[in-house]
């Protein structure tokens, strides 16, 4: 599917939508959806990403999600 039908089929609304890390930060920027409302982010190979260097990608992608339901490193350990 093209990037411009994605971002169409998304921004028409979408419950769940699964994308690559790239793909979906393209829609992000591409103002199609925003991750505000996101309850739960799944980034497939992200480990992959990072060794490749693209933590700044990844790390912008997760930033938009809601704030609250982003959690620090000494939350999750303390569960």
């Amino acid at each position: 599917m093209s990037k411009q039908k994605q971002f169409k089929e998304i921004k028409a609304g979408s419950e769940v939508v699964i994308a690559t890390p790239g793909r979906m930060i393209d829609i992000v920027r591409m103002k199609g959806c925003t991750l505000r409302r996101c309850t739960f982010l799944v980034l497939d190979e992200a480990d992959r990403m990072l060794h490749m260097g693209f933590e700044h990608q990844l790390r912008s992608l997760v930033q938009n999600v809601r704030p609250n339901r982003q959690e620090d490193d000494d939350e999750r350990m303390a569960r």
